[in-house]
C-alpha cells in the first residue's frame, strides 16, 4: 500500500492539535489533497459496507476508470504543480460548452439550492461545512488549467469532456453556497468574457446571473455586491 494513497494524511492545521499539527507538511496537501484523492477515488463496496457519503461526480468522471496503482494522490500533486503551457493560451479551443446542454447541471432549480450561511466570507480556512464546496471548486479549477484529465496525459489542455466535468464541479461548489463558486457561476452566466477562467463555456443567462450575484452578495462576497451595484448604474 502506497501511503500517499491514504486520505488521512491529508488535513487543515488549523484543525488539529498535538503531535499531529506538527506532522510533515511535505506529505499533508489539504485542500487539495482532499480534492485529487476525491476525484481520483470510485465507490467501492467497502465504501457501501460503511454507508460513506457520495463524493458527486460527473457523468464523465462516472464512466472513466480509476487512476492505476501508479497513479497516487503524490504522482498527481507532482504532475499538477505547473499548468500546461499550451491550457494557458486563451481562445485555443475548438468547442464550446453550454451551460444549459451541460450533462448533470440543471440551473433551474438555483432557488432550491441551500439557504445562506452564517460565515465570514474573510475566513483563510473554510467553515466544515464548506470543505467538500472547496474540493469540488479546487476540481474545476484543475481541469480548467489542464492540471487534470480524463485522459492518459497527467497533463493537457482540457477537452470537453474535461469543461463539462469542470462546470458540474463548479455547480457542485455553487449549491453548497461557496461565494467564489457562486461568482465563478455567475460570470459564467453573464454575456462578460472570461478568458480565465473556462472560456469554452457560454451562458447568456442573465437572470440566473443576477441570482447567484445576489445570493454571494448574501453571504458577504463584496465583488458580488459591487457587480449588482454596477448592475443597477448601468
Amino acid at each position: 500500500l502506497d501511503l500517499y494513497t491514504d486520505p488521512v494524511i491529508h488535513f487543515l492545521p488549523s484543525r488539529v492539535s498535538g503531535k499531529l499539527a506538527g506532522a510533515d507538511m511535505g506529505l499533508n496537501f489539504g485542500i487539495k489533497g482532499f480534492a485529487l484523492f476525491l476525484w481520483s477515488h470510485r465507490r467501492n463496496d467497502i465504501d457501501q459496507l460503511l454507508n460513506l457519503p457520495v463524493f458527486a461526480l460527473s457523468c464523465h468522471e462516472e464512466k472513466h476508470l480509476a487512476p492505476s496503482s501508479s497513479r497516487t494522490v503524490s504522482h498527481l500533486i507532482a504532475t499538477s504543480k505547473e499548468p500546461s503551457p499550451q491550457a494557458q493560451e486563451s481562445g485555443d479551443f475548438d468547442f464550446v460548452v453550454s451551460l444549459l446542454e451541460t450533462p448533470g447541471v440543471d440551473l433551474s432549480d438555483w432557488c432550491n439550492w441551500r439557504g445562506a450561511l452564517r460565515h465570514r466570507s474573510g475566513d483563510v480556512v473554510p467553515p466544515e461545512d464548506l470543505i467538500e464546496a472547496e474540493c469540488h471548486m479546487e476540481i474545476a479549477a484543475m481541469y480548467h488549467q489542464g492540471r487534470i484529465t480524463l485522459r492518459d496525459e497527467p497533463r493537457a489542455p482540457p477537452e470537453k469532456k474535461e469543461v463539462e466535468s469542470a462546470v458540474f464541479h463548479l455547480v457542485e461548489a455553487a449549491r453548497q453556497d461557496l461565494p467564489e463558486a457562486l461568482l465563478a457561476l455567475a460570470r459564467l452566466c453573464s454575456d462578460e468574457e472570461h478568458s480565465d477562467f473556462l472560456p469554452q463555456v457560454k451562458g447568456s443567462q442573465p437572470n440566473t446571473m443576477r441570482a447567484l450575484l445576489a445570493r454571494a452578495a448574501t453571504l458577504g462576497a463584496r465583488h458580488a455586491m459591487a457587480a449588482l451595484a454596477d448592475l443597477v448604474l448601468r
